[in-house]
């Protein structure tokens, strides 16, 4: 009889295991299914591209940002929202908005287990990106690292379009962007 017991427990064990593990791989195909598609990187640029187009920069939306920091030898700019303006030395500016690779990452929780996924997408998936937009609408990008913040480098003060063009986040300098036409 105690036999029974024991092979009726152990089944009833290996009945619970597989029932877990049956609603935790059902729980992680519906969180890969229910994930946000992200934007391929053009359609990223193309997206912000026209809203860019449509943004004045103002004396005022100049004035109420911070300042560039800067110490003997080199300025820097520390940008923690996703958009918004960079000032100039000269009282101008540019609109900034940027993308993290990261905000491809989302987490996934089943009972007590929390994994990382990554969206996928059936093109080139955004990657780090940044889209500049000046005073005459002219557009730059730059597709260097951005983890969390917009951090940009310039080996002396920022005082116009020029000195802007020349600053990093890590190595890569800006480059025109010219959107497709519609």
């Amino acid at each position: 009889m105690g036999w029974i017991r024991k092979a009726f427990r152990l089944r009833s064990i290996a009945v619970a295991f597989l029932l877990c593990f049956g609603l935790f791989v059902c729980a992680a195909v519906v969180l890969i299914l229910a994930a946000p598609t992200p934007q391929t990187e053009s359609e990223w640029y193309a997206t912000q591209a026209a809203r860019l187009a449509a943004i004045q920069i103002t004396p005022e939306m100049v004035a109420a940002v911070k300042p560039w920091r800067c110490n003997e030898s080199s300025c820097s700019y520390h940008m923690t929202s996703r958009e918004g303006v960079i000032p100039f030395g000269d009282g101008t500016g540019v609109y900034v908005t940027w993308h993290s690779f990261h905000d491809n990452e989302f987490y996934g929780r089943t009972a007590l287990i929390k994994f990382k996924l990554v969206a996928g997408t059936a093109g080139k998936p955004v990657s780090d990106a940044v889209l500049a937009v000046d005073r005459q609408g002219r557009m730059y990008r730059n597709n260097d690292h951005v983890c969390g913040a917009l951090q940009l480098r310039a080996d002396g003060p920022v005082r116009n379009l020029e000195d802007f063009l020349k600053t990093r986040t890590d190595d890569e300098l800006w480059q025109p962007y010219i959107p497709d036409a519609p």
